[in-house]
């Protein structure tokens, strides 16, 4: 299999990822697993948006 060329970012990403499913010994087995890790990182993606959002527009900390 070929090695993957991918952004800075995105093979960081990868690497976080893969720590962070070892460090917390998870296991995907099948899809209900993958949508449970995708839901997890999903709302930790948002939350920290909306209160980057709420940083900058209305001076919140």
């Amino acid at each position: 299999m070929a090695k993957r060329k991918d952004s800075p970012q995105k093979a960081a990403m990868r690497e976080m990822m893969r720590d962070y499913l070892k460090n917390n010994d998870i296991s995907i087995k099948d899809d209900t697993d993958v949508n449970s890790i995708m839901r997890d990182m999903m709302s930790v993606l948002l939350e920290g948006a909306l209160d980057e959002e709420l940083d900058e527009e209305l001076g919140y900390s």
